[in-house]
């Protein structure tokens, strides 16, 4: 902008030009002026750069979640810095100095001079250089933004709002699951306690499974999830094919199994109800009771893969609440003074797995905020040589 707007002006120093060359100045000085010129300009917009860099780095470390350091007084720095001040000066210096200083005396100091040919040409390409990466970067904007709208609205076969997570790290307290979870279901503000090990929303650990019908040269590896027989209704993972896990089926603890869609299409069962199944090689074998529609617990970077689903009361880790009304936070507040009355001696602690999975996509999220924060500053400064060229 600082070449195109200079460029575009030089014909206000036409007549300095000539009357300076006429009284004796060289090319080479004039040169030296305009760089000159040049290199205060880029002096006071470095010194201006420094203090939003010292102000605006704190902020930027906060944003990305990265520790950047600067050393002023490095040399390493200081180094950096001389060579890129010389390296602006001629780069935004050099075209406008050379273009000036070749005025010659005889033309420019007569009314009718209107500047050298293939200069407006010059500054068009600028500009459309300049429209052309802030047309770009709103591109990106708009990708990036509907993707993660996409990502806000696709259905994942699972209802994840309203419901939080309490972490059962200690021994007694998984000991303990199904005796919290009686305590906690009565509270109004709870409308389901499930018990999982891992939670729908994030991934688990591959198994080497086994199956019935299975060939000697097939081998297959799944996600596997341990839930109890609440998890299902209440993140509304819907069963496609058979039942869901159920209190009142005493064999279901042990030999019962579930299996997404993807799973089944992966074993070719064509019926896979009441079919041997085993999450652990051809040991501790159990039947598949039901088929779950396919969910998505990881990212949509990836498609839903196989995974089967599991009873085990030794196993919860945590248990998920899904509240009722529309204020969490008040029902939280019931709900842990509720778990501090029962004496438990361990902190109440939770998180929203609506929030746990949007983590899923912060990189997304953050990169959408930085290149909005880009777009709107290069569509500034277009606009900025919008009105060079006009000026």
């Amino acid at each position: 902008n600082y070449l195109n707007i200079t460029t575009s002006r030089s014909f206000r120093r036409a007549r300095e030009v000539g009357l300076r060359k006429v009284v004796g100045a060289s090319r080479s000085k004039l040169i030296l002026q305009f760089l000159g010129e040049s290199l205060l300009y880029v002096l006071i917009a470095l010194l201006i750069s420094l203090v939003l860099v010292t102000y605006l780095t704190p902020k930027l470390n906060s944003f990305l979640n990265v520790p950047i350091i600067i050393d002023y007084l490095s040399p390493a720095f200081l180094l950096n810095i001389s060579f890129v001040t010389l390296f602006v000066t001629l780069v935004s210096g050099s075209y406008p100095a050379f273009y000036i200083s070749s005025y010659q005396p005889a033309t420019v100091l007569k009314s009718g001079f209107l500047g050298k040919k293939g200069v407006t040409a010059f500054r068009n390409t600028l500009v459309v250089i300049q429209f052309f990466i802030s047309i770009v970067l709103i591109s990106a904007t708009i990708i990036i933004h509907k993707q993660l709208n996409f990502v806000q609205n696709k259905d994942l076969g699972l209802n994840h709002e309203m419901i939080i997570s309490i972490p059962l790290y200690d021994k007694t307290l998984r000991s303990k699951a199904e005796i919290i979870k009686a305590e906690i279901i009565r509270n109004p503000n709870v409308e389901t306690v499930s018990a999982n090990r891992f939670l729908p929303t994030r991934g688990t650990w591959h198994h080497t499974v086994w199956w019935e019908g299975m060939k000697e040269d097939e081998s297959l590896s799944m996600w596997f999830f341990v839930f109890d027989h609440d998890v299902i209704p209440a993140f509304e993972i819907e069963v496609v094919e058979g039942r869901n896990f159920s209190a009142e089926y005493t064999t279901d603890q042990k030999e019962a199994y579930l299996l997404n869609e993807a799973a089944v299409k992966a074993l070719n069962l064509n019926d896979p109800i009441g079919k041997q199944f085993s999450a652990h090689g051809s040991d501790n074998r159990g039947t598949i009771i039901g088929v779950v529609k396919d969910f998505n617990f990881r990212s949509l970077h990836h498609a839903v893969e196989p995974c089967c689903i599991k009873m085990s009361s030794n196993s919860y880790d945590q248990l998920s609440l899904k509240l009722v009304g529309s204020d969490p936070y008040s029902a939280i507040k019931s709900i842990e003074k509720d778990w501090n009355e029962m004496g438990l001696g361990v902190p109440f602690e939770y998180i929203f797995i609506s929030e746990d999975f949007e983590q899923l996509y912060g990189v997304e999220a953050q990169s959408g905020q930085i290149i909005s924060i880009f777009t709107i500053i290069s569509y500034f400064l277009s606009c900025l040589g919008l009105f060079g060229l006009i000026a």
